[in-house]
């Protein structure tokens, strides 16, 4: 059975993000509501970081799951939500693994799994662990179902 769980580096990678974000906000909205003449850059930052703040709670939060792979099962625990979605791996419609060049010596890879109710799960390599012995197992089982998807794009 193979666990895939998120990485802790980049849990405490967001959580200091969302903590700083958090302050940076609750700092420029108290001098904005509060200083007799607050000025324009206060309301600025608040309505740059708000959106950004509520992407990574977002990420951070919703969508944290374990997932668990082996004895011909995918199984998707939603952490927060306390939900267990169990599918079979004949379930799968097709798989992708995506490799995107993000600098001259570095590639992004995310897998992505896509079952025959349009539900689709998407892991990233940075993101989980145990990421090269999912792709290891899917090859192994699923062959058949691969999509080859390679995108280099140049920065």
């Amino acid at each position: 059975m193979i666990i895939a769980k998120p990485n802790p580096q980049t849990l405490f990678s967001f959580s200091v993000f969302a903590v700083a974000s958090a302050a940076l906000i609750y700092w420029n909205a108290s001098i904005y509501f509060y200083s007799p003449q607050p000025k324009w850059y206060n309301l600025g930052i608040i309505f740059l970081l708000a959106p950004i703040l509520g992407y990574v709670l977002y990420r951070l939060l919703f969508q944290l799951k374990k997932i668990e792979i082996g004895n011909n099962l995918i199984i998707v625990n939603f952490l927060l939500h306390r939900k267990k979605r169990t599918y079979a791996i004949t379930e799968i419609k097709c798989w992708t693994e995506h490799l995107v060049k993000v600098g001259k010596n570095t590639t992004y890879k995310e897998l992505e799994i896509v079952f025959n109710s349009s539900k689709k799960i998407t892991i990233g390599k940075k993101e989980y662990t145990e990421y090269e012995k999912i792709v290891s197992y899917l090859r192994r089982k699923v062959a058949k179902k691969e999509q080859t998807y390679n995108k280099f794009i140049e920065q």
